[in-house]
């Protein structure tokens, strides 16, 4: 039998139990063939001109508006100026000018490779569309490769090409040259005043093109190739002047597994007013500590970036929503580290261990951190805090032998431990590790989890998956992790979801719950 196909059927086990429990269809988007006879530039302009004086003058216009982006949107964008002249049919030439709209949620349209109406796509599988009614054309903008928020890893980030975001362009013809239009860039979640938009087509195209059962297999598989995507990213234009909420995933996941969740959150008005939305991705090989450190340094860094001077207080206020190992990752970056963690891994004084100054300096990023001071909030889903059962049993060795965690991390980790057998507090446990040998329930990484304080005034919050086994909740499972393992006595809101491990993030309750919190 060939190896690529011993690694897929062994891991087919962990994606049925943890990449699909309880899924539904994922949305799907396809084109809309165009009109057959479609207007002319000119007629295009003509109804710019025109007030918008009824509903049926708005539609026409927003359509008008719709036809030039189709027609001349590449080439505006590839424009040097994002300025295109078109002759036209009988009579002036016309100027279209793309720019950046006014005001802190003006878009640069440098920043875009295309730019496309949402209406020209059809999403399937919708439950709701979240869409708001208002002026300007809604438009799918697929960004140019962007690059995560600088970590403090020996490894050059990697741009991430691909990503959609929702935009409006608002159209208007200069009274002053009848034959020139303006057409301004807007991110919509960023504008006070009411724009058009869609935020269910972008999703719905970003979900197309990464398609994270596949990313989040990979980064598990291929560990080394995915590192350098490790980090934090925007979902919508940063800003100082909203809340971070940021989604972290799950072992074989990516942040593209959230993609219910996201288009609820779009849809509720509070949320879009108060929070901006960020993900952090990370190859789900690592182990959960060395995970855990770069998203705390992520949140931190990037907070840091926004408001260096503290000015700006809902910054420093940012909500962690983690789904299962993500919700580990969520709960070690707001727990105060010191001697205590410290000492679950090694009884000698980090200052006798046999490092370099670069691996000594990591060892107290990792186990010495007292926690993120950004962070006010933490949502834990399907999250195992007492380990999962799987991952010590058959399938976690089946795991053990197919992940590939990068170079860069397993030499580090190598080196530390080879070195310094004598110093290990149970050299029996403690293994070069990976995410798998971080989630086993009788672990020393678990047991250490368990033993650390969460940061003073961090509020907690769970929801569980219940499969409907029956029984009461205490001894029911969400196919992966146990009622046991996910429930937290300090949370100070439980709420319990009818769905398997995964399909809990794709449950209408999941959503209201989340925006429940979050309206605190």
């Amino acid at each position: 039998m060939r190896p690529v196909r011993r690694r897929f059927l062994a891991i087919l086990p962990w994606l049925v139990l943890v990449g699909t429990s309880g899924c539904t269809r994922d949305f799907r988007v396809r084109r809309v063939d165009p009109a057959p006879l479609p207007p002319s530039t000119q007629q295009c302009v003509e109804t710019l001109r025109q007030a918008k004086t009824n509903p049926a003058g708005q539609t026409a216009h927003r359509e008008a508006a719709g036809r030039l982006l189709t027609l001349y949107g590449t080439a505006l964008l590839a424009a040097r100026d994002h300025t295109v002249r078109v002759p036209g049919e009988s009579g002036p030439t016309f100027t279209l000018t793309l720019r950046r709209g006014s005001g802190p949620g003006g878009a640069d349209p440098s920043d875009y490779e295309t730019l496309e109406p949402a209406d020209g796509f059809v999403v399937d599988h919708a439950d709701h569309f979240s869409r708001t009614p208002g002026e300007g054309v809604p438009v799918a903008a697929r960004q140019r490769p962007m690059r995560p928020v600088s970590l403090s890893i020996p490894v050059s980030v990697q741009p991430v090409a691909g990503f959609t975001r929702a935009l409006t362009v608002v159209a208007r013809v200069d009274p002053r040259a009848a034959s020139a239009v303006d057409l301004a860039l807007y991110d919509p979640r960023t504008v006070s005043r009411g724009l058009a938009a869609d935020y269910t087509t972008p999703l719905a195209l970003n979900l197309a093109h990464f398609r994270p059962q596949r990313r989040g297999l990979r980064g598990l598989l291929r560990g080394e190739d995915y590192f350098a995507s490790t980090g934090l990213y925007a979902l919508e234009t940063p800003t100082p002047d909203k809340t971070p909420l940021v989604l972290v995933h799950g072992l074989i996941s990516d942040p593209g597994d959230f993609y219910r969740l996201e288009n609820d959150l779009a849809g509720s008005e509070e949320v879009r007013r108060r929070y901006q939305v960020w993900v952090f991705y990370y190859p789900s090989s690592l182990p959960v500590v060395y995970s855990a450190m770069l998203l705390r340094e992520s949140v931190d860094g990037f907070i840091h970036q926004l408001d260096p001077g503290g000015t700006h207080p809902v910054l420093h206020r940012a909500v962690l929503v983690g789904h299962s190992m993500g919700g580990l990752l969520s709960r070690i970056a707001v727990s105060e580290g010191g001697d205590r963690y410290y000492r679950h891994f090694f009884r000698k004084p980090v200052d006798q261990l046999q490092l370099s100054a670069d691996d000594r300096a990591l060892v107290r990023r990792g186990l010495y951190s007292p926690g993120s001071v950004n962070v006010a909030r933490v949502i834990f889903i399907s999250t195992p805090h007492h380990g999962s059962r799987l991952a010590s049993g058959p399938l976690g060795g089946f795991g053990r032998m197919l992940l590939n965690m990068p170079s860069t991390v397993s030499g580090q980790l190598h080196n530390l431990l080879a070195r310094n057998q004598h110093a290990l507090a149970d050299s029996g446990r403690l293994q070069p590790g990976s995410s798998l040998d971080s989630l086993t329930p009788d672990g020393t990484v678990i047991a250490a989890v368990n033993d650390l304080p969460i940061r003073p005034g961090v509020r907690l919050h769970s929801i569980i998956g219940d499969r409907g086994r029956g029984g009461p909740p205490e001894g029911s499972s969400d196919g992966v992790v146990p009622y046991a393992s996910s429930h937290l006595p300090e949370a100070e809101s439980e709420c319990i979801v009818p769905a398997g491990h995964t399909g809990t993030l794709l449950r209408p309750e999941t959503s209201a719950e989340v925006i429940r919190i979050l309206g605190q």
